[in-house]
């Protein structure tokens, strides 16, 4: 993860964190937007996933056990 990305996925846990405790509704929501802000950012910031065959991963997974 690049450094840019942890450090908007580390707001967003403070943003989370602040929001469990809030003293009100408003101020709750208020600071989800930002942890959901943040944490956009950071899936951003990390650039395109790659594609993910489910079926392979999956016969891969099973093989594993």
């Amino acid at each position: 993860m690049s450094t840019e990305s942890s450090l908007y996925a580390d707001r967003c846990e403070e943003e989370l964190a602040a929001a469990d405790r809030a003293a009100s509704q408003d101020e709750r929501i208020a600071h989800l937007e930002k942890a959901l802000r943040f944490g956009l950012l950071a899936a951003k910031s990390r650039g395109p996933a790659r594609p993910v065959d489910i079926e392979q991963w999956r016969r891969e997974r099973e093989g594993a056990r």
